[in-house]
């Protein structure tokens, strides 16, 4: 017969921290400003040979902004480098240059290198809405600031169910 007064019993197991393997804030910052600085270096001087910083400052003397067919060639043509840079590190390993370098990976749920439909969800996320007048830098905004939230995971991670690890 079993004692009554005997206080229940079960097996407890430690609880696994919801950011075990998360990569942390700054590494990620770290991340998205090395691949900024790669792509600059490459788009800097095209823009210059291409004439936009001319053209920028007579529309800034002129209180005009830059024509939007010219926004939109330069939209595109660091989507083009964007793509030919960082295109197959990010389709082989999840990792562009600057999360290569920063030893951070993006995976998908199950811990997979993303397949290339996340991937262009993910950055589309990231691209789209900031070209929208008025609510672009407000997207912005809010993308990076959900990274303050427990699981790390901004709204492109989010739409894209992919999240950013330790490799």
């Amino acid at each position: 017969m079993e004692n009554p007064y005997q206080p229940p019993s079960s097996r407890v197991e430690d609880i696994r921290p919801v950011d075990a393997g998360l990569a942390g804030r700054g590494v990620r910052l770290g991340a998205v400003m090395l691949d900024g600085v790669i792509l600059a270096a490459l788009i800097l001087p095209i823009e210059f040979a291409m004439g936009v910083f001319s053209q920028l400052r007579a529309n800034v003397l002129a209180h005009r902004g830059l024509p939007i067919a010219l926004l939109f060639e330069l939209t595109l043509l660091g989507l083009v480098l964007f793509v030919a840079v960082q295109g197959y590190p990010l389709v082989t390993r999840g990792q562009t240059w600057g999360k290569r370098a920063c030893g951070i990976k993006i995976v998908d749920p199950e811990g997979r290198v993303p397949s290339i439909r996340q991937l262009a969800i993910r950055y589309a996320t990231i691209l789209l809405p900031g070209r929208i007048p008025f609510i672009g830098p407000l997207f912005g905004i809010t993308d990076v600031c959900l990274i303050f939230r427990d699981d790390r995971r901004c709204i492109h991670d989010l739409v894209a169910s992919t999240r950013v690890v330790s490799a």
